[in-house]
């Protein structure tokens, strides 16, 4: 999750713990993109979840630097809400 060639340096990673999902990881960094003179600043939540045998990855990215940073406690809140559904 934290390892990437195109990250301009390296990712901010932090244990996260989910309601629902328990414990995981959480990564911001910025990458560079082939086309653009811009980086793009990703954000992404991961969880390993051994009960339901489920791997668990929620991301986003922009360009928008100032976005991401906005939404930052409405990204945790949604991964404070995530769940497997195991009907």
């Amino acid at each position: 999750m934290a390892e990437d060639p195109q990250a301009v340096e390296l990712p901010v990673v932090k244990r996260f713990k989910a309601k629902r999902l328990g414990e995981g990881l959480t990564s911001f960094r910025y990458v560079n993109q082939d086309a653009a003179p811009h980086p793009l600043a990703c954000a992404r939540y991961a969880w390993r979840v051994e009960e339901h045998g489920a791997d668990i990855v929620m991301g986003t990215a922009t360009k928008d630097i100032a976005r991401i940073m906005h939404a930052a406690q409405d990204l945790e809140q949604l991964a404070h809400e995530l769940a497997v559904y195991n009907p």
